[in-house]
């Protein structure tokens, strides 16, 4: 008896874990929408990881977190959001998350993508895309 007791708490406890881990990421993610959404570094720069990859015109590779942070300023500076829609977000096999976007800068329209996941007990941004359509 229990053992059975052990294994439905146990069974509780990582499906509540799981819950509470995909609860943590979509609202990160969230976030980071909102703040592409309003293009503020200040509202992104607590999700960035030590290292991301950028894909922004004019610059694309792996940055430390101090150069992403300029080039993503410059990025907002240069082309301020009108609006900005998500299209779609899920989960992908490796546990991480993703959101695909529509940024609208004047005339200038951008495909955007971002991938989160899991890094030493936070919930931080590892990718980064805006592309011009």
């Amino acid at each position: 008896m229990r053992q059975g007791v052990f294994i439905i708490f146990l069974i509780t406890t990582i499906c509540g874990a799981n819950s509470s881990m995909a609860q943590s990421l979509n609202e990160i993610d969230n976030k980071i929408n909102h703040a592409i959404q309003a293009g503020s570094i200040e509202q992104l720069s607590p999700y960035l990881n030590t290292t991301i990859e950028l894909c922004i015109p004019d610059k694309e590779g792996s940055f430390s977190k101090t150069q992403s942070k300029v080039i993503i300023q410059s990025f907002f500076k240069k082309y301020p959001p009108n609006s900005y829609s998500i299209k779609n977000q899920g989960t992908s096999s490796d546990g991480s998350n993703f959101s695909i976007g529509e940024y609208l800068s004047g005339n200038t329209i951008f495909r955007t993508y971002f991938v989160t996941k899991k890094s030493n007990d936070k919930i931080l941004l590892f990718q980064l895309h805006f592309e011009k359509k």
